[in-house]
């Protein structure tokens, strides 16, 4: 089994949650920070709790912009790929390179 984990901040650089993927179940998890009020939309509606576990990407976190995804598809070689590991592999690209996600979260790794 292998969890790997990023560090959700939001874009006003305020801890927002843990993201966690599951290579092995192939699932999402998601957990608030203890001191973060969540957001009352989507499908992490603090308003249903404060963790979240589904099959597919979290609709606040996910990248489906389908010509940058394509381009990126093709740059990065990543057709062979499930989309839960496309979308995990979006995020760590943005931790890895410090940018701003295109639904306005920046990840960072934790080791």
């Amino acid at each position: 089994m292998q969890i790997k984990k990023l560090k959700v901040i939001d874009k006003w650089n305020r801890d927002f949650g843990i993201l966690t993927y599951d290579t092995t179940r192939d699932k999402f998890h998601f957990k608030y920070d203890d001191n973060c009020n969540g957001y009352a939309f989507s499908d992490i509606n603090v308003k249903n709790g404060r963790e979240f576990e589904q099959n597919t990407m979290f609709n606040v976190f996910s990248f489906d912009d389908s010509f940058a995804r394509s381009k990126m598809i093709e740059q990065y070689n990543l057709s062979g790929k499930s989309d839960n590991e496309m979308q995990w592999f979006f995020k760590e690209l943005c931790a890895k390179n410090k940018t701003l996600s295109c639904r306005g979260f920046y990840f960072e790794e934790i080791q």
